[in-house]
């Protein structure tokens, strides 16, 4: 993630109806934040496959979670 303050105010071409200018300019890369997911979901110690593994909490609230996707 990059945060980047821009030389002046810029105009930006929104959805909402009405102009709009921005002061900062702040870039996302996909594949970085694909990578880091993995990263924090595969680690093999601290990781959140391994803590789900472990804590019976935190496969309550996945249980949880999958019901309420798979219900919608």
């Amino acid at each position: 993630m990059l945060l980047e303050k821009l030389p002046s105010a810029q105009p930006v071409i929104t959805l909402i109806p009405y102009p709009m200018s921005v002061n900062y300019l702040f870039t996302i890369s996909l594949e970085k934040m694909v990578q880091d997911i993995y990263e924090s979901v595969n680690r093999p110690s601290d990781g959140y496959l391994d803590k789900l593994k472990k804590d019976n909490n935190l496969q309550s609230k996945f249980d949880t979670a999958i019901g309420h996707i798979y219900s919608s």
